[in-house]
């Protein structure tokens, strides 16, 4: 019995280093993997690294005892504390890149991610203080990476595309889907166009891009994750469309450039917090469609003035959407003829000061655009509109304000 049990460990034991072996090329150790022709990442040669400049490839294959693996993935902390590594160049072989990967890399400025990597680990440039640029080469891959955690990058870097600083950014046709954190704290950014394929913008997708001043979103759109447009400060121009039916917690939350908001005519609740902070906004206009507004929604946001509010039953009340002297003193609430009676016996509409809305009060002078009309309309911010104008929308024609219904 014995021996059977020693003949069995000792196969184990011989078959091992077939399965997976150490290889170190150029300050950079590898595990070798025979059943799937594949290496990864593991650790570093900090003497080496140093020799090189800080600069490490990883490529895209090794060679090893006359094979050739294919390079798929960066291990956990397989950099950690390399603080002589100053920039790395990462192949397009590589799908993954592990949590804290390269954490605590203090020296490193910049990094290059090939286009096939599909994911990026929690905290995995985290305490990298100098990594101000990332390059990449594939758009429409950068969009679909899904980032484990808020804290991938340590701190606001700016983006590269094939090289060149990416400032006004075009989301290729091919996306669906704005991924979780895709350009968090993408701080190159100042401008964004998405294409009508997309259908949602995930969690914190733009968070923190203090350079974005204006984006456009399509009708295609049905959700805003939560805190997409976290602290974008210097955003001060943003449609919501129609084919919205939520606006997540904190979506707008510090975007205090932004002045006034429209939203779309499909929107049914304003989520918690969504634009708390907006210390620019002044006034808003509430679409009939919303049948509940969630607590803090328009929290420390003091200069509001002017609410517009088509819905004929009050929206519901979560606590309390709005600063108490906003609502008592500051703004005056615009409700449509019909409604007048309803908010002023509501438990909580009753203590703006309302007023019955009408053109003159709204600046507009016509109530109804008819799409078979050929004088071109425009949005609020000068934009010229083609195709159908959604309703509950406010355009500009002939020179006049006016709300397609």
């Amino acid at each position: 019995m014995k021996t059977k049990i020693l003949s069995t460990i000792l196969i184990a034991l011989l078959t091992l280093p077939a399965m997976a072996s150490d290889y170190e090329e150029n300050g950079i150790r590898y595990t070798i993997d025979n059943s799937t022709k594949s290496a990864s990442v593991t650790r570093y040669n900090s003497s080496v690294i140093a020799q090189n400049e800080g600069i490490v490839n990883i490529p895209e294959t090794i060679s090893f005892n006359g094979r050739t693996y294919s390079v798929t993935n960066i291990k956990y902390r397989a950099f950690k504390y390399c603080e002589s590594l100053t920039s790395v160049t990462i192949g397009n072989s590589v799908t993954s890149i592990e949590s804290e990967a390269f954490s605590d890399c203090t020296g490193l400025t910049s990094i290059t991610i090939g286009n096939s990597v599909t994911s990026i680990g929690q905290k995995a440039f985290d305490y990298c203080r100098s990594l101000n640029n990332v390059h990449i080469t594939d758009l429409a891959s950068w969009c679909k990476i899904s980032f484990a955690g808020a804290d991938t990058f340590y701190r606001s870097y700016k983006l590269y595309l094939n090289g060149k600083e990416l400032t006004d950014l075009i989301i290729p046709e091919s996306i669906t889907t704005i991924g979780e954190r895709a350009f968090y704290r993408c701080t190159s950014l100042t401008s964004i166009t998405i294409p009508s394929t997309v259908t949602s913008i995930g969690n914190y997708a733009f968070s923190g891009c203090t350079g974005l001043t204006s984006i456009t979103i399509p009708s295609s759109v049905t959700s805003i994750g939560e805190s997409a447009f976290y602290n974008c400060t210097g955003l001060t121009s943003i449609t919501i469309p129609s084919s919205l039916t939520s606006i997540g917690w904190s979506a707008f939350y510090g975007c205090t450039g932004l002045t006034s908001i429209t939203i779309g005519n499909s929107v049914t609740s304003i989520g918690r917090k969504a634009f708390y902070g907006c210390t620019g906004l002044t006034s808003i206009t509430i679409p009939e469609s919303v049948t509940s507004i969630e607590s803090d929604a328009f929290r420390d946001c003091p200069n509001i003035t002017i609410i517009y509010l088509y819905a004929v039953k009050p929206p519901s009340i979560i606590n309390n959407p709005f600063d108490a002297d906003v609502m008592k003193t500051k703004a005056t609430l615009y409700v449509l003829p019909e409604a007048i009676s309803a908010y002023q016996n509501h438990t909580y509409w009753k203590q703006f000061w309302i007023e019955e809305m009408d053109e003159s009060m709204t600046g507009i002078e016509n109530v109804k655009i008819s799409s078979e009309e050929n004088a071109p309309i425009y949005d609020l911010y000068g934009r010229r509109i083609i195709g159908k104008p959604q309703s509950g929308q406010i355009y500009i024609r002939n020179g006049k304000k006016t709300l397609a219904m």
